[in-house]
């Protein structure tokens, strides 16, 4: 065979031949690109044709109409999980931040789904007023053992302010502790009232107090309760004892109950945790086995009781266990968070801040929203209802087209030879478009609405510091520098 015939008779190249005569997809005998290939045209060497590579395909697909087509995945995605999620755990932010939570950076506490305000001391008073200026109490009561004493005064150390030294001996009359190891402090000014009743068990006496407190009327109040029995540190924490602990803890069901009644909170604060090696001499009996099995009942005498366990405290004092004061006590800043916790859970839904979104209720929906999401889902109805017609015409085997006279007068129109009154009558005509595009509209409104006020959307605070930076940095050169040496090795 001669060279000749190999080029082709008129001298082009042999890529150029090999398309023409055998057939190859993707290039046509004038040269001209395939449709088999999208259009795509990539010029040889010589002037011919070649095929498309894998690469040339993907790059061809990157383009606005598929990023949207992803977007939209992904928005359908979000939405599918983000319900999964509201369904399985619920949707009341107020039961996210008692219940579950992590530690962040600088052990900054991250409840789960929603995000806390950090309350400084005019942040706490500012919310007390507001509320003060409505002639509403703020009333809180803690009840419990010496934990719920130091919580209770971490607490009222966030509402005082700095006095001189008369003004502090007044306030020292005023709040003073009463013989029984009860204290109590008082705002007029913000109608602001903190009591510790102090408790290391259930006793009729208590009981009755509860039922007092009742009979008072104090409306929105917040009773916080924990103890667990008085013989806990002699560690004999039998089954006979659990089950008189959990019968103990039933007769608190009824008082709860009607507290609740009043829109009052009540919190069970289970116990915390210990370290076993830095206990002094009389806890040393005392186990942190015995400890679960005292929550566990608590929380089964509680589960479907009003009051609330407060689960995101035993979880904090937990992840804080190594810092325990003597091995038992929280420490301060482990008081600090919880106390940050009670604040965001009584004042995030009146102070309305960015960063507060726990226990924080959805905003109220106006007669202007309500007008005009009415009318996008009257659209969508129509789009659907012309969508459905379509697809029954289509499954009798019927065929939808659009009049010549009319495909005419509209091409006619928009190249400028037509009229305007027939331009006019085929847009007025073709009623879909505009119906599709408000239905578009509708859809992306709502989905803002979805984001910017609901919380069906999680969000969560972003917590970052210099020292937990490099910090992390240390780790990492550490653990190559330990690499290193076991290859030496």
């Amino acid at each position: 065979m001669e060279l000749r015939e190999l080029r082709g008779g008129n001298g082009g190249s042999v890529g150029g031949i090999g398309a023409a005569t055998t057939g190859t997809p993707g290039v046509s005998v004038n040269g001209a690109p395939s449709p088999e290939l999208g259009g795509i045209c990539i010029g040889g060497a010589a002037g011919g044709q070649r095929m498309p590579t894998r690469a040339d395909i993907f790059m061809e697909q990157l383009n606005a109409t598929n990023a949207k087509k992803v977007a939209l995945l992904l928005v359908l995605g979000f939405i599918v999980y983000h319900g999964l999620l509201n369904w399985k755990y619920g949707s009341d932010s107020c039961q996210w931040l008692l219940s579950k939570g992590r530690f962040k950076g600088d052990n900054e506490w991250q409840p789960y789904g929603c995000m806390v305000h950090k309350y400084s001391l005019t942040d706490t008073r500012r919310c007390l007023r507001y509320l003060a200026f409505f002639d509403n109490k703020n009333n809180f009561v803690f009840i419990g053992d010496e934990s719920i004493r130091l919580l209770y005064e971490r607490f009222v150390e966030q509402l005082r302010l700095p006095l001189a030294a008369d003004e502090m001996a007044d306030e020292e009359d005023n709040n003073a502790s009463v013989t029984d190891g009860s204290a109590r402090f008082e705002d007029k000014k913000l109608h602001m009232l903190a009591q510790y009743i102090r408790a290391e068990e259930v006793s009729p006496s208590l009981v009755e107090q509860l039922y007092r407190l009742e009979s008072e009327k104090q409306l929105s109040s917040v009773y916080v309760v924990g103890f667990t029995y008085a013989g806990l540190l002699a560690g004999n924490t039998t089954d006979d004892v659990l089950r008189q602990y959990a019968a103990n803890l039933t007769l608190l069901v009824a008082p709860f109950h009607r507290l609740v009644a009043q829109t009052s909170r009540v919190l069970w604060k289970l116990a915390d945790r210990v370290d076993e090696e830095k206990l002094p001499a009389h806890w040393k009996l005392l186990q942190n086995e015995q400890i679960d099995r005292l929550n566990h009942v608590a929380r089964g005498v509680f589960r479907y009781t009003e009051a609330s366990v407060w689960e995101s405290a035993w979880h904090i004092a937990n992840g804080l266990l190594d810092n325990a004061i003597d091995g038992h006590q929280l420490c301060a800043h482990g008081q600090r968070l919880e106390v940050q916790l009670l604040w965001n859970m009584y004042c995030n839904d009146y102070m309305n801040y960015n960063d507060g979104t726990c226990c924080s209720s959805s905003e109220p929906y106006t007669t202007l929203q309500i007008v005009a999401y009415a009318l996008f889902g009257v659209c969508m109805a129509l789009v659907c209802g012309m969508c459905l017609r379509r697809w029954v015409l289509h499954l009798r085997g019927q065929t939808l087209y659009v009049p010549l006279q009319q495909q005419q007068s509209y091409d006619g129109g928009r190249a400028g030879g037509g009229s305007p009154s027939n331009a006019l009558s085929a847009l007025i005509t073709d009623y879909g478009t505009p119906m599709v595009a408000l239905s578009l509209l509708g859809l992306i409104l709502a989905y803002f609405y979805l984001c910017d006020r609901t919380n069906f959307f999680m969000k969560e605070n972003k917590y970052y510091s210099e020292f937990s930076f490099w910090k992390k940095k240390k780790k990492k050169k550490k653990k190559k520098k330990k690499k290193k040496k076991k290859k030496k090795k």
